[in-house]
């Protein structure tokens, strides 16, 4: 695998994991951006969530709902399935266990 295809798989598990951590496994595009941000190393803007969103929606591991000029992502069960390590999908990070 690429660096390049690594960080995608990486940002990508961010993204469930930021979710799955909110009482309510929902956030908006903007949100999750920040969220990322503050997870990782890496730095992402909103038309990079949009794709990253789009993506993960198309693996059936989130929601995407617009609501006016706003998308907002919630996490379906296989995407937490895959947050939590349950699950894996070809393109996110698996969960590397701790010991």
């Amino acid at each position: 695998m690429s660096y390049p295809e690594a960080v995608q798989t990486e940002i990508r598990r961010a993204m469930l994991d930021a979710l799955a951590d909110l009482p309510d496994l929902t956030l908006t595009e903007g949100g999750l951006a920040e969220a990322v941000n503050e997870r990782t190393a890496y730095r992402v803007g909103g038309v990079a969530v949009a794709g990253y969103t789009s993506w993960l929606h198309q693996a059936g591991l989130v929601t995407r709902l617009a609501v006016g000029a706003t998308a907002v992502i919630a996490l379906t069960p296989r995407g937490l399935d895959v947050s939590r390590g349950l699950d894996s999908v070809p393109g996110v990070a698996r969960r590397v266990r701790e010991a």
